[in-house]
This record gives C-alpha cells, sequence and structure tokens, in this order.
C-alpha cells in the first residue's frame, strides 16, 4: 500500500527536515545539499491524496467488515504521520 511505502521511504528524513527548516541544509559527499524539506512536502502531498482515498473507501457501505477493517487501519495510520508532519513544520509556519 502506498501508505507504507511513504511511511518507509519518507518518515526518516524527519531530522534532515528539521535542519533545512532550521536553515541548516546537509550536503552531499558529491557536492549540493539534500533537499529534505521539499522531500518531506512531497510526502504529505502523497499521503494527504492516500488519506483522502482511504476516506472514499470507507463510505462504501459494501465494504465486508475485515475489508473495513483494514482500510481503517490505513486511514489511522495515514492519520498519524501526517499529524507528525504537521507538527514538525509548526513551529515554522506550518506545511503548505
Amino acid at each position: 500500500m502506498r501508505v507504507v511505502e511513504i511511511a518507509k521511504q519518507k518518515l526518516d528524513d524527519f531530522s534532515g527536515t528539521l535542519r533545512d527548516l532550521q536553515g541548516n541544509l546537509a550536503p552531499k559527499q558529491s557536492g549540493g545539499y539534500w533537499n529534505h524539506l521539499q522531500e518531506m512536502k512531497n510526502s504529505y502531498v502523497g499521503l494527504k491524496r492516500a488519506q483522502s482515498t482511504l476516506e472514499g473507501s470507507l463510505k462504501n457501505p459494501n465494504l465486508p467488515s475485515h475489508t473495513k477493517e483494514f482500510i481503517q487501519s490505513k486511514y489511522e495510520t495515514t492519520t498519524k504521520y501526517l499529524q507528525r508532519i504537521e507538527e514538525l513544520f509548526k513551529a515554522y509556519g506550518g506545511i503548505n
């Protein structure tokens, strides 16, 4: 599921994103700088899309209970990650 992929790939970037927000960019060995900030913003957008899709799926009255439970679990996980990202950006004017 996309939520899990986003979480595994990008949520390790919290410390790098915080550095970026503080103006302390992390240099690459090959030159230039990592852009953790943009990566986190991209993850946020992907998670918002996933949350919306999951929310729509939960409105389906024909879902078997086990499927609904699975989707609800993924929705809650997505919401948790979104809140975590929002909290990181809060002191810096929020995520936009």
